[in-house]
């Protein structure tokens, strides 16, 4: 995954690798445009200096002719030779490869070539100067570009870093806090100012955020209390005239069936209130009584517990490991999850088959039979799922609400079979 500070260096780098790759021949041709017109000039300054200087001798026509035999054997760069005048040509600039007396290989020279008369004679000068070759030209201007690239790349990381750690530090601090919040547990948080116009106004946009979702947090969490607490008072009675009435023997069957329909779905609005006052409670963190609870304990009293419920279902229990597993939590809010886990497994189990139960390496595992995968999205939300018995859609929730208050971490998987997995601190 790429870090945000890093993509500017990364398109710095390429971007600078392109200009260092188009550059390369534009500053060879530019350089070697310059060397060669330098070294031009300076061929042919020296050969009008030839020039001036032959046209002022006053020397016999053979005496001159020796002279200049003897100077172009001593100077071979530069050569004063008698042509014919009806062939005296107009000045030249060439590029010659010849050995020179002190290397077996050839070098590039650069010419320059001129005419001049005196009296009936014509001589032709011709100074050369040995310039650098183009593939040495071309070397040492690539290594001098790289070189430059890679302190380029060294000075935008190095740059980046310091600039980025100074610039983005308001930004890390605020990522923190994010991380840290919680809304069930809201705490007053502070963004101090940055003195970056964009992160000023990240502060003031999430801190609106916040605010407002906390707000409709606890209208949300207080509603559902405050209806769950109501609502226990009228479904006390009404569970009370139901018994009531079910003692009367004047009944008739048909109302006798009527009001054994209506025990159903009472019994599960109590749980279901039971079970949000439940929730409720431990987001207000009303369980903060901690001790060591032995895990292994309580697993076999929740099994026990719900032995009624595996009668006549063709399902059994099998204990895998029965590792000793302490830890230091509320010992209503363990009971609680173990027993909702075992239920959630009996629910969602195909029958007949096995739930099998796995203490071991400070973790608990509880798998039961099933043919599909359940939506792991939407596993743990409240009222979510399609379940085989009354289940009030509340268990995993609470499950999942305890393990975040602990820090604990529940997983669930399908390899054949349905898989829910806590691993303890």
């Amino acid at each position: 995954m790429k870090r945000l500070l890093d993509i500017p260096v990364r398109s710095l780098a390429l971007y600078s690798l392109l200009i260092v790759v188009v550059m390369i021949p534009v500053f060879f041709f530019l350089v070697e445009a310059i060397w060669e017109s330098e070294v031009d000039e300076h061929n042919r300054r020296i050969a009008k200096h030839y020039v001036e200087k032959i046209e002022t001798l006053d020397v016999e026509d053979t005496i001159l002719l020796e002279q200049f035999e003897f100077w172009s054997a001593w100077q071979p760069n530069i050569s004063i030779n008698k042509v014919a005048a009806i062939n005296v040509p107009s000045d030249s600039v060439y590029e010659v490869w010849e050995k020179t007396p002190h290397s077996s290989e050839k070098d590039r020279f650069r010419c320059y070539q001129t005419f001049v008369s005196k009296d009936d004679l014509a001589f032709q000068i011709r100074v050369q100067t040995n310039i650098e070759e183009e593939d040495e030209t071309l070397i040492v201007i690539g290594t001098f570009a790289f070189v430059v690239y890679l302190m380029l790349v060294i000075g935008f990381i190095i740059l980046n870093r310091r600039i980025s750690r100074k610039t983005w530090k308001p930004f890390y601090a605020l990522l923190g806090q994010l991380e840290k919040f919680e809304i069930s547990n809201p705490v007053n948080t502070q963004f101090p100012e940055t003195g970056i116009y964009e992160f000023n106004k990240l502060n003031e946009a999430l801190k609106k955020l916040i605010d407002h979702s906390v707000k409709s947090f606890q209208i949300q969490k207080s509603f559902t209390e405050n209806a769950a607490h109501e609502l226990q008072t009228p479904l006390a009675v009404l569970r009370t005239r139901l018994n009531a009435f079910v003692q009367n023997k004047n009944l008739s069957e048909t109302q006798l069936q009527l009001v054994n329909e209506l025990e159903a779905p009472i019994t599960r609005l109590t749980r279901i209130n039971k079970n949000m006052l439940l929730l409720s409670g431990i987001e207000n963190r009303q369980y903060e009584e901690v001790q060591k609870v032995d895990l292994r304990e309580i697993l076999h009293q929740s099994m026990e517990l719900m032995s009624d419920f595996l009668k006549n279902s063709g399902l059994t229990f099998s204990i895998i490991n029965e590792d000793p597993v302490v830890v230091e939590a509320n010992s209503f809010l363990c009971e609680t999850v173990i027993q909702n886990l075992i239920s959630n497994a009996i629910r969602h189990s195909e029958e007949p088959g096995i739930i099998e139960l796995d203490m071991s390496g400070n973790k608990l595992s509880i798998s039961n039979p099933g043919k599909t995968a359940l939506v792991d999205s939407s596993l743990f939300t409240r009222f979510s799922g399609k379940k085989k018995t009354s289940g009030v859609g509340l268990g995993l929730s609470i499950v999942r609400e305890v393990c975040s208050q602990y820090g604990w971490e529940i997983q669930y998987r399908f390899e054949g079979k349905h898989i829910l997995e806590i691993q303890f601190l």
